[in-house]
């Protein structure tokens, strides 16, 4: 490989497929859209699940838990390309590191 050091993939389409994508992070981002710095945060933020996401920015409780349950439907739907595990081991022997995550916006919104 080249001087690659890691790299990011987009959760959604990438190296999944949702046969049921509701986009709940876009439809949460929405939500708060008008508090520019605070949501910049809480995109770059440890958050591991969308609860904590949600709670870092303070979205009601009620659209969290609707959120996580469509979460946990789109999840319920989704499966792996046939090329993800290959792929990511190939990285992974060339001391690539990666990630993953969905990715709401253009670096154009957070600027």
């Amino acid at each position: 490989m080249s001087n690659v050091e890691a790299v990011v993939f987009d959760l959604y389409g990438t190296l999944i497929e949702l046969r049921s994508d509701s986009k709940p992070y876009r439809v949460l981002a929405d939500k708060v859209v008008e508090r520019g710095r605070l949501l910049q945060h809480a995109l770059v933020s440890n958050a591991v699940d969308l609860k904590a996401w949600a709670s870092e920015i303070d979205v009601e409780h009620e659209a969290i838990d609707a959120l996580q349950r469509a979460v946990e439907a789109d999840i319920s739907t989704a499966y792996a390309f046939d090329d993800v595990e290959s792929s990511l081991e190939t990285l992974r022997t060339n001391g690539v590191q990666s990630g993953i995550g969905p990715l709401l916006f253009s670096g154009d919104f957070l600027e």
